[in-house]
């Protein structure tokens, strides 16, 4: 795909996960290669895919025109040392790995909503449909407790 751009580039992209694109960035510095275009020409050949809704620098999000929800989900999502170059959010109710329908990294109300249960001493029975995050479990069980949060935290206690 970016061979015919690069020919002397073999393997740009190392891994395709969770929905991102990691690319080698030690053989694109090595060539003298610019990571910045490489990483435009595999997001405007991503949105050529009739399976992908949108594909976005990932260090470039927030001022991509993606709806709010979703791009809140990808700024949030993302780390410097761990994310891929690009994110890839597929069009509703597709998924290109499998026949098994989707995984819980897609953003849609289908994927993304996931039981979580609390239960035990203190625990007052009760349910929510208020959407919420990974990162409010850590300080919802510190208020459990009745502990500091730890530092880095940025979630909110869910009750």
């Amino acid at each position: 795909m970016l061979k015919a751009k690069y020919p002397s580039a073999d393997k740009l992209v190392t891994w395709v996960s969770n929905y991102q694109v990691f690319f080698d960035t030690q053989k694109i510095d090595s060539l003298g290669l610019d990571y910045a275009a490489i990483k435009q020409d595999a997001v405007n050949l991503l949105k050529k895919n009739k399976m992908v809704q949108y594909a976005c620098d990932m260090e470039k999000a927030s001022i991509e025109s993606i709806p709010e929800e979703i791009k809140y989900r990808i700024i949030n999502g993302y780390n410097r040392e761990r994310s891929g170059g690009v994110q890839v959010i597929q069009k509703p109710a597709h998924y290109s790995n499998g026949m098994k329908g989707t995984t819980h990294g897609a953003w849609n109300g289908y994927d993304t909503h996931i039981p979580l249960v609390f239960m035990g001493w203190g625990i007052q029975h009760g349910a929510s449909t208020k959407p919420v995050y990974m990162t409010d479990i850590a300080p919802t069980v510190c208020a459990l407790l009745h502990i500091q949060a730890p530092n880095g935290c940025i979630g909110e206690p869910i009750f």
